[in-house]
């Protein structure tokens, strides 16, 4: 299958034909920096954070450039309520930006953007370029959907919106990403927390099929490859994609044979890594967010031990119903004692 774009310009869904073969040029519209990102503005930067990854996965050349807004009124009025410089106010919110798209792991630097850009940012811009150059701004144009609460755009003039350095408290940065990319990126997207902890959970069961293959390397599975690729060639169908992923994750956790989990879970990881996702070490995932430290949780695990050993097994129950309060679920196995974040 073709790799097809939703082309906004035209209102339909486009075979994606690059001017030259084998590059893309991308512009996208950036930040405002008169403030620190909310996951709104990451809704719309995940977008195209997957399109480039995608095609410089199909051996793409890709040309990226996304804009910063460092002069505006909104950034004069903050620079004037902070008694601060502009010069220092967007200074200081572009490496607070940066920051925060690294720790998502965003690609930094099709022309693209939110759809509330539509009119009349990007058609101001097709009417001052072509008239300047006389030729084509760009041939494809995408927009991906807002993200909302209670119905609403996600917006700090509203004071609806959830700051990312306040969700990377609680949330590893991938929990962030699979719940941005779990609905196509051209459509709305209603943030409450209940969604955060369903990205959780379902990005954790993935990390655990991971972690259960012992060994890697070794061929995909081409079939697999084959349908991720289908589905992605249809105007980047992540939902369709995440479900692939589940799928490998059923056949690593139904198999007995060694080799064959090994082929699953290299294409898992392949497959994953092409969506930012699985790319931390599944012992740090899952102990993400642990407010004890290692050391007094491996304390508390050697005292368990020890009262198992000598066969008190209250002390011991009373040590892992204390640690299950606090967060830490112990997993006991015939290597011994690990434990997780809840």
């Amino acid at each position: 299958m073709a790799l097809r774009f939703y082309n906004s310009f035209t209102n339909q869904k486009e075979d994606f034909i690059p001017i030259r073969e084998g590059e893309v040029g991308m512009y996208v519209c950036g930040m405002t920096v008169y403030d620190s990102c909310h996951l709104g503005h990451a809704r719309a930067m995940m977008a195209f954070d997957i399109l480039v990854r995608y095609l410089q996965n199909q051996d793409y050349k890709v040309h990226f450039v996304r804009n910063i807004t460092d002069v505006d009124d909104k950034i004069i009025e903050r620079a004037i309520k902070n008694n601060e410089s502009i010069g220092d106010l967007t200074q200081r919110t572009i490496s607070s930006m940066h920051e925060d798209f690294l720790q998502l792991g965003l690609v930094l630097p099709t022309h693209g953007g939110g759809p509330d850009l539509l009119f009349p940012h990007h058609e101001n811009e097709i009417a001052q370029s072509e008239c300047s150059s006389g030729s084509k701004f760009a041939n494809y144009w995408l927009h991906s959907g807002l993200l909302k609460i209670n119905g609403e755009k996600m917006s700090k003039s509203l004071g609806n919106f959830a700051m990312l350095k306040d969700l990377f408290i609680s949330y590893h940065p991938e929990v962030l990403r699979y719940y941005l990319i779990s609905s196509h990126y051209r459509s709305s997207l209603n943030f409450d927390p209940e969604s955060l902890n369903q990205a959780k959970s379902a990005l954790t069961r993935l990390y655990q099929a991971l972690a259960s293959v012992e060994g890697e390397g070794g061929e995909l599975d081409q079939s697999m490859v084959n349908q991720f690729s289908v589905v992605m060639n249809d105007d980047l169908n992540t939902p369709e994609a995440l479900s692939l992923l589940f799928q490998l994750a059923k056949l690593i956790n139904s198999s007995s044979d060694s080799i064959q989990k090994i082929k699953y879970g290299s294409t898992l990881k392949e497959l994953s890594g092409i969506l930012g996702l699985l790319e931390d070490d599944p012992k740090t995932f899952f102990q993400f967010g642990a407010t004890l430290s290692d050391k007094e949780i491996d304390q508390q695990i050697a005292l368990r031990n020890t009262a198992r050993d000598a066969k008190d097994f209250q002390t011991a129950d009373q040590i892992r119903d204390s640690l299950i309060e606090k967060g830490i679920i112990l997993d006991d196995s015939s290597e011994g004692t690990t434990w997780k974040k809840s």
